[in-house]
């Protein structure tokens, strides 16, 4: 997705089941989580909607409660946001993504974030995450490769000296996803292993299946939630790391102008999506994209109910008690 959008309409978002009591040693923290996969979504709301409301519509709309809920941060906002503090409120798990950009748009280098610019500030970030004790799943900068405020050693550095100054504030109740797009798992940008930091908990990818968007033209092909996502699977099972899909979706098979496409593709891809899902069982966390995309200027609707099939599949593959 692009990165500037989706802060511009930060919201509540995800899915997860209501753990009590966050603050607790690692090792209590796994064996909460029963075995399954936690189902979410990135709700963008939609005309007079509230992010609070969005969230309820949605849940109607799918038949079901979401689990965790995703908050997108700039770099000035304080932490963890007041959206967040209503989910804890609510029952909800957290998947905090904190980014290097600024609210008017612009990059904070990732360079002098290394170099101790920022040291107060993230340090007191570090201490509201501490005293706020919710157990959360946490990212910073998701998908640095597609909003680069440096090269990958600065995001690396970067990464490394948050990660650090966190660490000395004692913040135990977060557990850290580096999150990479799928094409960087498929060789991108470099491949992986130049972005990934040395310290993480949880191995990150956020994906979409675009066909037959982009130039209303059907040059980039139709790919299975598999064909999306196998490459970084493959990788969390090498180096031992349970995965995270932070962000997932396709377009409809007729978007675009397209109009001679299959209208029950996109309801197939999400019954696809489940039984993958289901089948890859290291996969803790899978948050779909409920949203009007914008990638390379081309419009990507990806709501669930872009057709009565796909609202029908989604719905279906959500009620099954894998996903929690």
């Amino acid at each position: 997705m692009d990165r500037r959008e989706f802060l511009r309409t930060s919201a509540l978002t995800g899915a997860a089941i209501a753990f009590p009591g966050w603050v607790m040693g690692r090792a209590a923290y796994a064996a909460t989580q029963p075995s399954g996969c936690l189902w979410g979504a990135y709700v963008r709301p939609q005309g007079t909607e509230t992010p609070q409301s969005a969230i309820a519509n949605f849940e109607a709309k799918i038949g079901r409660r979401l689990s965790v809920t995703r908050h997108y941060l700039n770099w000035e906002d304080q932490l963890p946001g007041q959206y967040a503090e209503w989910s804890a409120s609510q029952g909800y798990r957290q998947y905090i993504s904190w980014h290097a950009l600024g609210h008017n748009g612009g990059g904070i280098s990732w360079r002098s974030i290394a170099n101790g610019k920022y040291d107060n500030w993230i340090r007191d970030q570090a201490t509201r995450m501490k005293q706020w004790g919710r157990r959360v799943y946490f990212t910073f900068h998701h998908e640095p490769e597609a909003d680069p405020s440096g090269d990958n050693k600065d995001f690396k550095a970067a990464w490394n000296h948050v990660r650090n100054i966190f660490a000395n504030v004692r913040t135990s109740n977060l557990r850290w996803v580096v999150t990479l797009t799928a094409s960087t798992y498929d060789g991108g940008h470099g491949g992986p292993m130049a972005w990934l930091p040395k310290r993480y908990d949880l191995l990150g990818v956020d994906g979409y299946n675009r066909f037959p968007c982009l130039d209303n033209k059907p040059v980039h092909p139709w790919k299975s939630f598999w064909g999306v996502f196998h490459s970084a699977h493959n990788l969390s099972l090498k180096l031992g790391k349970s995965m995270i899909v932070g962000e997932y979706g396709s377009v409809e098979q007729t978007a675009c102008g397209y109009g001679s496409g299959d209208p029950n593709a996109k309801a197939q891809w999400l019954t696809g999506a489940g039984e993958t899902l289901q089948a890859w069982t290291n996969v803790k966390l899978a948050m779909y994209s409920h949203t009007l995309g914008n990638f390379e200027g081309f419009p990507e609707a990806y709501w669930v109910d872009t057709s009565a099939q796909s609202l029908a599949a989604y719905s279906t593959v959500g009620s099954h008690p894998y996903f929690i």
